[in-house]
């Protein structure tokens, strides 16, 4: 089973030790079912399917660079072990980006971490871009500061 990801071990890319460390990558169909079972809807999927990513824009520098802390947290929960790729430009607009260096794709790890990122960090969003985007596609949108 491909989306098996209770087996321990160290990645070989990054040498990080956790659930599923890389070696089995998903199929871009896979991981495309899978972002639907779990409701990631504001993750969107690359072109060549090696990874996923969401882009958003937070209200100041602040709330930029606690989103990242908090995503950080996550990441290095006992139960996830796995590290995201973070873009911050223009001191607030904030890019993840989740892939397996190991395997050079998308594993059950990386969905994994889109979901307890989703299910666990409130984000202070731009009023502005949030106001721009479905409301439906922001997790904890209801709950957003301003």
């Amino acid at each position: 089973n491909n989306m098996d990801n209770n087996n321990v071990g160290r990645c070989a890319a990054c040498g990080c030790v956790g659930p599923n460390p890389g070696y089995i990558s998903l199929t871009k169909e896979e991981v495309l079912l899978e972002m639907e079972k779990k409701a990631l809807l504001s993750w969107k999927i690359s072109e060549d399917g090696k990874s996923i990513f969401k882009k958003f824009t937070c209200k100041n520098w602040q709330a930029a660079i606690d989103c990242i802390n908090a995503i950080s947290v996550v990441a290095e929960s006992k139960d996830i072990q796995h590290h995201p790729d973070f873009s911050l430009t223009n001191y607030r607009d904030i890019e993840i980006r989740l892939s397996t260096h190991a395997t050079g794709g998308l594993t059950a790890i990386d969905l994994k971490l889109a979901e307890y990122i989703d299910k666990n960090v409130v984000i202070d969003y731009s009023k502005k871009w949030l106001e721009s985007q479905s409301a439906s596609k922001i997790p904890n949108a209801p709950d957003a500061k301003f």
